[in-house]
């Protein structure tokens, strides 16, 4: 815009406005003279009001720019909201996506455990108080819902049911100290008891502990349960082994397990409660 002042187009557009400003004083003058004088002084004055006008487009030809500037700022802006809108579409459609393939995979823990019904429930409250993890969900006993029912999500077993009212019931999650469930490395094969302690419930992990140091179990195996108990039925998934870990008597090691399912975002289960 600075070199636009200096510019030479800016220099005749200053010379012709000072002769607009001087023939404006003559027209003024030869009215109050004659009409004649003022036809006179009109004729006189039509270059330089030609030269105005040629002015005056040259100067709109220098702005162009910043108008065909200014359109295309509104058209990204028209692009940006559009590309918004599809974004959010996307994001639906991956929650559609998941919601599905929630689904489908707890229609198949339904037919392979025919003796259980899935009872869909919502995660309505969490203890704050709680560093290991329980939540509240909308159904209790109701809906049915008993002490020690699985609750799943997907395929994946997140907790189980620790106390019952009529309308909600209590659940903790895996990783929490109490609880104790039987399973197994599938790759190994190598049984064991999940036997949570405080330090590795904190970390927000699951273990099993006192492995003999000639268990096969490796980081990256998947961890399910065996079924024995009657408590939880065989094949729900818990977790991988993220670190083999010594213990203090040397003659045994344990394997830590990282919980596939984060509860602290979940939002909906399924309760397996008895036929």
């Amino acid at each position: 815009m600075r070199s636009f002042f200096t510019s030479r187009n800016f220099k005749i557009f200053i010379t012709v406005l000072v002769l607009l400003l001087i023939s404006c004083f003559i027209a003024v003058f030869a009215i109050s003279k004659s009409a004649a004088a003022t036809s006179a002084a009109g004729t006189a004055l039509s270059p330089v009001q030609r030269a105005a006008v040629f002015i005056t487009e040259k100067i709109g030809g220098v702005f162009a720019p910043f108008k065909s500037a200014e359109k295309l700022q509104s058209q990204l802006d028209e692009k940006d909201k559009q590309l918004e809108k599809y974004r959010e579409q996307l994001v639906g459609y991956e929650e559609m996506k998941k919601k599905v393939s929630l689904y489908e995979e707890t229609l198949d823990i339904s037919e392979e455990n025919p003796e259980y019904n899935l009872l869909g429930a919502a995660v309505t409250g969490r203890n704050p108080s709680d560093k290991f993890g329980s939540f509240t969900i909308s159904k209790g006993q109701l809906s049915g819902v008993k002490v020690n029912d699985p609750v799943v999500y997907g395929k994946y077993l997140v907790g189980v049911v620790k106390s019952v009212k009529p309308n909600y019931s209590v659940v903790l999650g895996v990783t929490d100290p109490q609880v104790k469930i039987s399973v197994y490395d599938i790759v190994s094969s190598d049984s064991g008891f999940i036997t949570n302690t405080v330090e590795v419930a904190s970390e927000g992990n699951s273990q099993i502990a006192n492995l003999d140091r000639k268990s096969k179990m490796a980081v990256g195996d998947i961890i399910c349960t065996t079924g024995i108990g009657e408590v939880y039925p065989r094949d729900l998934i818990i977790g991988e082994i993220s670190e083999i870990r010594d213990n203090e008597d040397v003659i045994s090691r344990s394997a830590i397990i990282k919980p596939y399912v984060d509860i602290s975002k979940i939002t909906n289960v399924f309760v397996m409660t008895d036929s």
